[in-house]
């Protein structure tokens, strides 16, 4: 065998030997490539599950607060109307004192408190402000047209919270 062959036959060894390497090493390397795709992929879809998960998490913590300013507001609007509905019955009750009737309303309310109080000689004492106290043996029924308007308004209660329903 010449020295010719002998490095011919160990040229083609060497280059079977490297098409092999490069063979190996594109195989390696398409598996790497894949694995980093894979990887990559499954980190897209852990960010995306995060991202999905952050805007859920925000969209409720934003309706809950839109529900708080929206309750506060409900709130807000139904102490106004409770304020003008005191407002309108205690001007409407002040305004009685000027009415013709006015004299037998009071008439009927304490005729009405001495009976509550059992005492026909009861103690009729006039409000400035419209209405009267009567008095009798150590107890009193309070009938000035500021007490008349809360007590009316309160027995409402029930009637006027239905409102907001």
């Amino acid at each position: 065998m010449s020295l010719q062959t002998l490095r011919i036959g160990s040229l083609r060894a060497a280059e079977a030997e490297a098409e092999r390497l490069l063979a190996d090493a594109r195989e390696g390397a398409g598996a790497i490539v894949a694995q980093a795709r894979a990887d990559a992929d499954g980190l897209l879809d852990d960010a995306r599950a995060r991202a999905r998960e952050e805007g859920r998490r925000l969209a409720s913590a934003r309706l809950a607060e839109a529900r708080r300013t929206a309750r506060g507001l409900v709130l807000e609007a139904r102490e106004a109307a409770l304020e003008r509905l005191h407002e309108r019955t205690h001007a409407a009750a002040a305004s009685l004192r000027g009415d013709p009737g006015y004299a037998r309303l009071l008439e009927r309310l304490v005729d009405d408190a001495r009976a509550r109080l059992a005492a026909a000689d009861a103690e009729v004492l006039p409000s400035p402000a419209g209405g009267a106290v009567v008095r009798a043996d150590g107890r009193q029924v309070d009938l000035t047209l500021v007490c008349e308007v809360e007590r009316r308004l309160h027995d409402l209660g029930a009637r006027v919270e239905a409102l907001w329903t």
